[in-house]
């Protein structure tokens, strides 16, 4: 009995072996994919349009180079020469006669309207070396100011409103309005307290 449990293993494992085998023959082929026969002609036509563009892109600056350097440098020579450049011939400028003014033909009112004894004789001290002579001085009708006002009558030139300001620099000082015709004095000073 030994001999037919050989046998009987022998025929089992000659199946198993089979059956391997046979399992082997069955695994599917491995089958090269399609080539796509459209790939090629793609990729030829863009490398075909893109050969294209470059060699217009290359034609086209080469042209204008030509046009720019060679042709139109004879055009804009022969246009500066031709054209004739118009030369303005300029006047000089009047310059601004600078007229003495006559202080001394104005009358000065100083007015202490800061409430400090002396104010009104120390600006009269600042606006002498001007020219002015006929100066009188005196107190507000009130007291209080804090800036430094002046009137003009209407005929009097802004250049002796300016002179007397540069004169006091130690006030803040404005134009308050304009002296009526029949005033007596032709500047009238209300002088402020000191900055």
């Amino acid at each position: 009995m030994k001999i037919v449990k050989a046998d009987k293993l022998k025929e089992a494992e000659i199946k198993e072996v089979k059956e391997e085998e046979v399992k082997e023959e069955k695994k599917p082929e491995i089958v090269p994919e399609k080539i796509n026969d459209k790939k090629p002609v793609k990729t030829f036509l863009l490398v075909f349009f893109l050969g294209l563009l470059l060699g217009g892109v290359l034609t086209g600056g080469i042209g204008f180079y030509y046009y720019t350097f060679y042709y139109m440098k004879g055009k804009v020579v022969q246009d500066i020469a031709v054209t004739p450049t118009p030369t303005e011939i300029l006047s000089p400028i009047p310059e601004k006669t600078i007229q003495e003014i006559d202080y001394s033909k104005y009358t000065v009112q100083i007015l202490n309207g800061s409430g400090v004894a002396g104010v009104a004789g120390k600006v009269k001290e600042l606006i002498v070396p001007l020219g002015f002579e006929n100066i009188e001085t005196g107190n507000a009708e009130k007291l209080g100011f804090t800036q430094t006002e002046i009137q003009l009558k209407e005929g009097v030139p802004d250049e002796v409103y300016e002179k007397v300001v540069e004169k006091l620099t130690d006030y803040e000082v404005t134009k308050s309005g304009v002296l009526d015709e029949t005033e007596e004095y032709d500047l009238i000073i209300t002088v402020g307290v000191r900055e």
